[in-house]
This record gives C-alpha cells, structure tokens and sequence, in this order.
C-alpha cells in the first residue's frame, strides 16, 4: 500500500491544500468573532475553502500520476497557486 504523504509524495500544491483544510477550522474555533457576521458568510467562506483544499488535493493527486518529473510537477503546481492567489487576494 503507498503512503498517501511521504517524502517523495510531498509538493507545493499538496503543502498548500493542507494548509487550507487546517487552518481555516482552526480559525473558526478559536477567532470565531472575526467570522461572525449578521449573514453568516464566515463560516460559509471556511466550507468553501474546505472545499478548495481538497479540490487542490485531488488535481494533486492527478497531476502527480501525469507528470512524472518532480520539478516540472512543482513548477506547475506553483504557477496554479500564484493565479489562484492573484484572483482571489483582496485587493
């Protein structure tokens, strides 16, 4: 059985999609009055984020049984978070 996680696994999209699944509950149990709001749009933007992240997880996942070489799979992975990044920063 392959470790899902292991050293060899391990790339920039992978690093930032985790990050997303656990940051933002984390956010939302321990500063949930900055989430707060009279709409409900807080606790609305961590599901959503939940769901980037494992949508990150699994083009991920994809790409890396597509592209064998670690440095292009990286560079790829890389160049779709800044555009993810650049679409989404609040400006």
């Amino acid at each position: 059985m392959k470790k899902i996680i292991s050293q060899n696994r391990i790339t920039v999209l992978l690093i930032f999609s985790l990050l997303l699944i656990i940051i933002f509950p984390l956010i939302l149990i321990f500063d949930s009055k900055s989430l707060q709001d009279s709409r409900g749009i807080g606790i609305i933007v961590t599901f959503v984020t939940i769901f980037v992240g494992l949508v990150g997880l699994s083009i991920d996942f994809l790409l890396f049984n597509f592209i064998k070489n670690k440095l292009i799979l990286n560079i790829i992975e890389l160049i779709m978070i800044l555009m993810f990044l650049y679409t989404f920063w609040p400006r």
